[in-house]
């Protein structure tokens, strides 16, 4: 897998106008979109949606404590954030 700590569970997921391959295993849900972009915008809420649609969080027990965004380096390369942000909490 691309990650050890993941295991893949679907492919090409649509969540709030983006395209994710979705991992899970644990408490960990990771969002990797499947094509490259040099940005994105979107609420997390889909996201958390289809979170507890699959039964891994509940709606009503289950608190936000943090929002990791970055680069997930897969192949070589050169990355570089310029800015980046979250808003509407």
């Amino acid at each position: 897998t691309l990650f050890p700590y993941t295991t893949l569970f679907r492919s090409n997921v649509s969540l709030g106008g983006a395209t994710f391959n979705v991992y899970h295993r644990d408490n960990v849900m990771s969002f990797l979109l499947t094509s490259k972009s040099n940005s994105i915008n979107f609420t997390i809420k889909p996201l958390a949606d289809y979170c507890v649609s699959m039964g891994w969080i509940s709606s009503s027990s289950v608190y936000l404590i943090s929002i990791e965004a970055g680069w997930e380096i897969i192949k070589g390369g050169n990355y570089t954030t310029t800015a980046y942000g979250i808003t509407g909490l």
